[in-house]
């Protein structure tokens, strides 16, 4: 029987416009990307930037519920 040795995969979370700067714009996860499947889970706000900037990797985007950001609104 053949094994094959499968790719890890990761989720990266980009929840603002700052890690979006620092991670993606910097090319700093392309070591990363290489070694695995990276899946990039993003801000639904944040989809602007990830149509201008060409990605390689897959993004998927998520919007939190406006209780959820109520309630960080009120922590932060």
């Amino acid at each position: 029987m053949i094994q094959h040795k499968s790719r890890k995969k990761i989720a990266f979370v980009v929840s603002n416009a700052i890690f979006f700067r620092h991670y993606l714009t910097t090319d700093a996860l392309s070591l990363l990307a290489d070694q695995h499947d990276l899946i990039i889970l993003a801000e639904k706000s944040l989809k602007p930037l990830f149509q201008k900037s060409l990605q390689r990797f897959r993004v998927l985007f998520y919007k939190y519920p406006q209780t959820v950001e109520n309630k960080v609104r009120l922590l932060n």
